[in-house]
């Protein structure tokens, strides 16, 4: 997909197909495992490369749910009982969401995410 997306910015119409497929293949990704964390952060960048910011934010907060135990240790600095791959998944996605905040004008949100 990020090839994809990388020749998509030469022709929006490949993107357009690209990240369309993209989305639909993540969605039947779901379909066979419902907690699958990157599919669900994945669908948050396919979505907001849409301008689909809503379906971006939705998607980004389900990939964080299921991680939810995670984001408690990590909100109260308990970074000894998380993974260092859990930190930078939720590293990924924490950010995401502030770029997706930031980029429609939700400051407060984006720092305090």
């Amino acid at each position: 997909m990020v090839l994809a997306l990388r020749k998509g910015k030469r022709n929006q119409g490949y993107f357009d197909r690209y990240i369309g497929e993209a989305i639909l293949s993540y969605k039947e990704a779901l379909n066979y495992n419902s907690d699958y964390y990157w599919a669900y952060h994945s669908l948050g960048d396919a979505y907001y490369h849409q301008k689909d910011y809503e379906q971006a934010q939705e998607n980004y907060e389900k990939a964080l749910k299921i991680k939810e135990k995670e984001v408690d240790y990590l909100k109260r600095g308990e970074f000894d009982k998380i993974s260092q791959e859990d930190i930078d998944r939720l590293r990924r996605t924490f950010y995401q969401m502030g770029v997706l905040f930031a980029t429609q004008g939700k400051y407060n949100d984006a720092v305090l995410g």
